[in-house]
């Protein structure tokens, strides 16, 4: 009896340590990870792309925009050299070259267009709902030059509707 009451107190604390995130709080780490990670990337340019997401383009444009504006903010505030590229220029330039987000779904693709926007490092990913209340984040970021992910996130997170 003992063990078992020891097993599901073991049971109970592991599982409120498992918990969920909500959007803002992932975007938010995953800013800093980023920042981290890319410190030996100092003079580079990151372009974040929208994510892959089979329904819910709203949800992934607020994270494209508020990341990149996270990143800006940590990259300045650790004082690390990391020129983060605005989504209106990354928005512009599709336009001028008539991409379509849905063409540049494969990895080739996105680093093509990198090197279109003259960036050093791209970041993508994959947005994908686990369930009704929950998404899962998947990211990657490239170098552009030689196609090699130089890291990544994988996050799931609360979003309520």
């Amino acid at each position: 009896m003992k063990k078992l009451l020891i097993l599901l107190t073991a049971l109970i604390l592991l599982a409120s340590c498992a918990t969920i995130n909500d959007t803002d709080t992932v975007i938010e780490d995953i800013a800093w990870s980023t920042v981290e990670l890319l410190q030996d990337y100092e003079g580079y340019t990151l372009a974040v792309y929208d994510f892959n997401s089979e329904d819910d383009d709203e949800l992934v444009s607020y994270i494209s925009q508020t990341l990149t504006v996270e990143i800006a903010n940590a990259a300045m505030y650790e004082e690390v050299d990391i020129a983060v590229l605005s989504r209106k220029n990354i928005n512009e330039l599709m336009k001028e070259q008539a991409f379509q987000m849905s063409e540049i779904t494969d990895t080739d693709s996105q680093v093509e267009f990198g090197r279109l926007l003259g960036a050093d490092l791209i970041m993508t990913g994959s947005l994908s709902w686990e369930d009704e209340d929950v998404c899962s984040l998947n990211i990657q970021i490239i170098e552009v030059e030689s196609g090699i992910i130089v890291g990544g996130f994988s996050e799931d997170f609360y979003v309520g509707k």
